[in-house]
């Protein structure tokens, strides 16, 4: 429906800016330049002169409003969530400080149990986004899924078990009565599983390839048994690989690391000596060839 009043107009505008910028993934920062440039172009605009757009106010609108009619995957809320919990304060202040302002804004900034509930969530959150980078990092491989997975998992899992959500939102669910304590604690509980749920919906279909080729991740490669090593080439299904060449291989490079690893100098420093060496031997190769173009020109040989 289009807004027949010029504040609703401002607020239209001010909402389709903020959804833009959200979709685009700028930051509040921009998103207030952008104010001041549309005002600054469209000084003819009774609409951009008044528009008042701040990095405060468009947290709130992103939060409150915008991120509801946008289908945004919830794994990229934690930016969000901790621009949120920053600017609370000044945030709630802003709101109930207004005349005409959405119902629902005013009964969210006058709960005791929100400050917990953006706790809960920008931990949580945090967790999971930083597994979301380790899986996105460009030297993650297919060994490493297992372990990232089974981490966060793990962890989840942990904090169900000991109901231990966030040291903050500890300290703030001991100063809420106790019904709304375990009514918080429960929802906490529920999301955390949703999460577990969610996991396991991609990562179950394939967890015995994940868990079989993990086997290669171990930081000790004596851990690794023959055995392990068969069962990735099934589950792999290598045709025509020859058992006895891939034995000879495995048990030589066994040895190998445990030669190396039963000498006094660490294996980094080993590893740092052979790099310096082979770059010095390069070094060399190039200097050499240099004195013979330089001996072959003095004398007048044609190369």
């Amino acid at each position: 429906m289009k807004p027949s009043k010029e504040k609703d107009e401002i607020a239209a505008a001010e909402g389709t800016l903020v959804c833009h910028g959200v979709k685009r993934g700028h930051s509040f920062l921009s998103q207030q330049c952008l104010i001041n440039v549309c005002k600054t172009i469209f000084t003819s605009s009774a609409v951009a002169s008044n528009l008042s757009c701040a990095r405060t106010k468009a947290t709130a609108i992103a939060v409150y409003v915008t991120l509801k009619h946008i289908k945004l995957r919830w794994l990229s809320l934690y930016l969000s969530i901790k621009r949120l919990v920053e600017v609370f304060i000044p945030v709630k202040k802003y709101f109930l400080e207004q005349k005409n302002y959405p119902l629902e804004i005013k009964q969210l900034f006058e709960r005791d149990e929100v400050p917990c509930i953006l706790s809960f969530l920008q931990h949580i959150l945090f967790e999971i986004h930083k597994k979301n980078l380790e899986l996105q990092r460009y030297y993650t491989i297919a060994v490493d899924l297992f372990r990232i997975i089974t981490s966060i998992k793990n962890k989840l899992k942990e904090r169900i078990d000991s109901q231990l959500f966030c040291a903050a939102c500890r300290y703030r669910l001991a100063r809420l009565p106790i019904d709304k304590q375990n009514m918080l604690k429960t929802s906490f509980i529920e999301f955390l599983s949703t999460i577990i749920s969610y996991i396991d919906s991609y990562f179950d279909q394939n967890i015995v390839f994940y868990r079989t080729i993990n086997y290669f991740s171990y930081e000790n490669i004596e851990a690794l048994t023959w055995n392990q090593v068969i069962q990735c080439v099934d589950m792999l299904k290598i045709k025509g690989s020859n058992e006895d060449c891939l034995f000879d291989e495995f048990t030589n490079i066994k040895s190998m690391f445990k030669t190396i690893s039963d000498q006094s100098i660490p294996i980094f420093h080993q590893v740092q000596a052979f790099v310096k060496k082979q770059n010095d031997m390069t070094v060399t190769n190039i200097c050499d060839e240099v004195t013979d173009i330089d001996d072959n020109y003095s004398t007048g040989v044609k190369i």
